[in-house]
């Protein structure tokens, strides 16, 4: 790439209306999240300047009555400003006495994609959760280094929404995607902060890259951000993180940047595929689809010659803070993705489990 060319992609980025210039398209959503391999390594290489420069002037500082909770039911949804979190548990439909989940979706991400509605439509099919989805309302819809620069002050105010809630911090989960991968970890460690407490459980689906590795320039994703805290690493060394980062780190396929299936997709199919993947599990019989073998060391991992002697580890809901290291796990190219499904499950992500009945 010529030097000019390079400055009118970092100008278009910085300046362009959403970042849009560096948006892929993936299932016919016109929002689902991912930067293509060219760019997001262009976009990290220039980070130390474009990322300072968002720290010393903001651009878009996220706002704490703009952005919200939103709870979704199998037939409705209901938001709340953060200072408002309380009113959730005011809902008819959700139950206190459940686990409530909160997901964190990526750059660009907007609560009606596609991947967030199949994710809730696997938690109502399973029953026993409350299902929250983050709406940061455009403060993650800027140009990527502002979107990055906010992950910390957005995390924050997730911590002050729980807070707020007065949930029990053992039945609270985080799972973030991408730059809200990093947004669920910051917000663990906001709500120690705040409470005094970790969280029982934070995981990161493909904690975005560009940004957030050597140099890194913003706080991120940590193993110490709650009790257990799991990761899945589907298109490492591009779009996200190839280094572990967690107490479990899960590596479908290995360290391959594209996943079985995506070869020929958009690009972000493999950024994506960690929530796929994580989706599949939820459903009733499929927690152990995909099982990890441990690797001692990550040069085993990178030659996928793994021989620990924890083989049969669950990776997505079913994961345990007892399986602590590194894992590799073997995927499919298509659902279902692991390769220990069962063949009358196969089905199950396609069937009306989890819709509205009404």
């Amino acid at each position: 790439m010529s030097i000019p060319v390079f400055i009118l992609l970092m100008v278009l980025l910085i300046y362009s209306p959403g970042g849009s210039t560096l948006k892929a398209k993936a299932d016919g959503n016109s929002s689902e999240d991912g930067i293509n391999l060219k760019i997001s390594d262009a976009v990290h290489a220039v980070c130390p300047f474009f990322g300072n420069a968002a720290k010393s002037h903001p651009q878009n500082p996220p706002i704490l009555e703009q952005v919200y909770f939103q709870f979704q039911s199998a037939c409705r949804s209901r938001e709340y400003p953060i200072p408002e979190t309380k009113k959730l548990l005011e809902i008819p439909e959700y139950d206190g006495n459940k686990t409530t989940v909160v997901f964190i979706p990526g750059w660009m991400a907007l609560p009606t994609d596609r991947f967030v509605s199949a994710l809730a439509k696997a938690y109502h099919c399973r029953g026993g959760y409350n299902f929250v989805v983050l709406n940061t309302n455009g403060f993650l819809s800027t140009g990527y280094y502002t979107s990055a620069f906010n992950t910390d002050k957005l995390g924050e105010f997730v911590a002050m929404g729980l807070r707020n809630m007065q949930i029990a911090p053992e039945r609270i989960h985080l799972i973030g995607h991408s730059l809200g991968a990093h947004i669920a970890g910051l917000a663990g460690s906001h709500y120690q902060n705040l409470t005094g407490h970790k969280l029982e459980r934070i995981t990161g689906l493909d904690p975005a890259r560009p940004c957030f590795v050597a140099p890194i320039i913003f706080p991120r994703f940590a193993a110490d951000v709650a009790k257990f805290v799991d990761v899945i690493h589907s298109n490492p060394n591009d779009s996200g993180i190839k280094e572990p980062l967690g107490g479990v780190d899960f590596y479908p396929a290995g360290v391959d940047t594209i996943k079985p299936g995506c070869m020929g997709q958009p690009d972000n199919c493999s950024h994506l595929r960690s929530i796929y993947y994580y989706i599949e599990t939820l459903y009733p019989g499929n927690e152990i689809n995909f099982k990890g073998i441990q690797c001692h060391h990550f040069e085993n991992l990178v030659a996928k010659n793994c021989s620990g002697s924890k083989t049969n580890v669950a990776m997505g809901i079913a994961a345990s803070a007892e399986n602590k290291g590194i894992f590799y796990v073997s995927v499919n190219g298509r659902p279902p993705y692991g390769t220990n499904a069962k063949p009358a499950n196969d089905n199950t992500m396609s069937d009306k489990c989890g819709e509205c009945s009404k």
